[in-house]
């Protein structure tokens, strides 16, 4: 059986506190770049970019 079709889709996850208020504290912007490269590899998903801040996490 032939594919004769093909699909790309991009996901864009951000997660955010209400207020943005600082809660992500030590260093937890090494670790979840690697939980989430880790996760990513396991699916076979190719991760664009991975910004974590204080306030924010974005995939």
């Amino acid at each position: 059986m032939e594919v004769v079709s093909f699909f790309k889709t991009q996901h864009h996850f951000i997660f955010i506190t209400k207020y943005r208020h600082p809660i992500l504290k030590g260093n937890v912007d090494v670790e979840i770049p690697e939980l989430t490269r880790q996760t990513c590899n396991a699916f076979e998903i190719e991760m664009l970019e991975n910004i974590v801040s204080k306030t924010m996490l974005t995939c």
